[in-house]
């Protein structure tokens, strides 16, 4: 079968793991570069994750956004779509980012994304909340930190 896997997860003893399984079946460890895409927009992809010198130790908010900045630079290539989905994956859970967060970042990232050439128009543009930044590391914060609520006494 022609097709390219990416696969990412955590060992048996919480070690973070990034694999590129290409046709015909060659695996790439691509843990130490810290990230990786695949798919017919997966060079737009990485390159835009290169310019921006991403790092794998950003905070999660930046993460995001990095990441959908580089799935839009993809959608330059045929065949890669508007569609997202975003999950954090941590050794004990996995969290799927919620649609007001998604907008959020999209939000932010067509405030920040245009030519400084070009007027803001209200009417064309839709403006990012002044506190966009304190939202995104609120939900990231929420990943790392269990809420009093979430936390039983035992684990205090």
């Amino acid at each position: 079968m022609k097709c390219d896997l990416l696969t990412c997860g955590f060992d048996s003893d919480r070690v973070p793991f990034i694999l590129d399984i290409s046709s015909p079946g060659i695996a790439t460890d691509m843990t130490m570069f810290g990230f990786q895409a695949i798919g017919s927009g997966w060079e737009k992809a990485v390159s835009r994750l290169l310019f921006s010198e991403h790092k794998s130790e950003h905070p999660i908010e930046r993460v995001l956004y990095d990441c959908f900045d580089a799935k839009a630079n993809a959608e330059m290539s045929p065949g890669v779509g508007y569609e997202w989905d975003a999950v954090v994956i941590r050794a004990d859970k996995m969290h799927k980012v919620p649609k007001d967060i998604k907008e959020l970042i999209e939000t932010v990232w067509a405030k920040f994304n245009r030519s400084p050439f070009e007027k803001f128009d209200p009417k064309e543009h839709t403006s990012a909340p002044k506190d966009w930044r304190k939202q995104l590391e609120d939900f990231s914060r929420s990943l790392i930190v269990p809420s009093d609520s979430q936390m039983s006494t035992g684990q205090q």
